[in-house]
């Protein structure tokens, strides 16, 4: 078995007043660790008042919280909430992960601002290098060091909940697709879906469930962002803007900048330098 674990400043010494950190910070960094287990290791302690991240490496645990029973994968994440007892049995032999655990000035708001709750959510292939300087930032007993841990652990949330897309996904071949010929004003979802050969409803849920949008709204969003980005950044004329954004014309493209930022492509280039 391998473990690995960094605590932070004093959190593993006797306390001398109620502080066990240097920082005062909306999310600070507890702990961070990497184990890799035998098959039947088990974890099992009381609860805890703080938030706690694992990320799945290699081979499969259970995670058992609140009454019910999670199985860890590789490239997925589990949570224990502050409150919870962790209970883990590792069922192969060398279940790996990396985890890292959260206290902070402002956890709760940070827990209901990414939505964290007991699920198994896919997030990718753990980034270890973003952990290894976590624990390099926690072995720095200062001010400085755990400010550093802090943002490392900020950006592993960011990255677990934007997670990665499987490999060859629909959305990803829809980006990929779209991207490359946005500015053809006959681009139509009908042509994507068969392009990408499903059905338009297949299309529709997949680009749903990653951006919110339907496949049409994500395309007119992706104009509209290239267009403006152009109007500030370029000489080009507005009609060469309308054609490399994929516009049928220029009215039509002062419209659509007309209803979306209130001004007239003009007139918005010339208030956004």
């Amino acid at each position: 078995m391998f473990f690995k674990i960094k605590y932070r400043y004093n959190n593993t010494l006797p306390r001398h007043n109620s502080e066990d950190s240097l920082i005062h910070s909306p999310l600070h960094v507890r702990s961070c660790g990497h184990y890799r287990t035998a098959r039947g290791w088990r974890e099992f302690s009381g609860s805890k008042d703080f938030l706690q991240m694992y990320w799945g490496m290699t081979g499969n645990g259970l995670f058992c919280a609140k009454g019910r029973k999670h199985l860890l994968k590789p490239n997925h994440i589990f949570f224990f909430m502050p409150g919870d007892r962790h209970d883990i049995t590792a069922l192969d032999e060398g279940f790996e992960y990396q985890w890292i655990s959260f206290d902070g000035d402002n956890l709760q708001n940070i827990i209901e601002q990414f939505k964290i709750k007991h699920e198994l959510r896919f997030a990718g292939k753990a980034p270890v290098e973003i952990f290894e300087e976590v624990r390099r930032n926690l072995c720095n007993f200062s001010a400085r060091g755990e400010y550093l841990a802090s943002a490392n652990g900020f950006m592993l949330l960011s990255q677990a909940f934007a997670g990665t897309f499987y490999q060859s996904s629909i959305f990803e071949k829809f980006l990929d697709h779209i991207r490359k010929n946005y500015s053809d004003p006959d681009l139509c979802m009908a042509e994507v879906a068969r392009v990408l050969r499903i059905n338009r409803i297949t299309l529709l849920r997949a680009v749903l469930k990653e951006s919110g949008m339907s496949p049409k709204r994500y395309l007119d969003t992706l104009r509209l962002r290239e267009s403006l980005s152009m109007l500030r950044e370029t000489d080009l004329s507005i009609k060469e803007i309308a054609a490399h954004s994929g516009f049928s014309n220029s009215n039509y493209f002062a419209k659509v900048i007309k209803k979306q930022t209130g001004k007239s492509p003009s007139f918005y280039r010339a208030t956004h330098p």
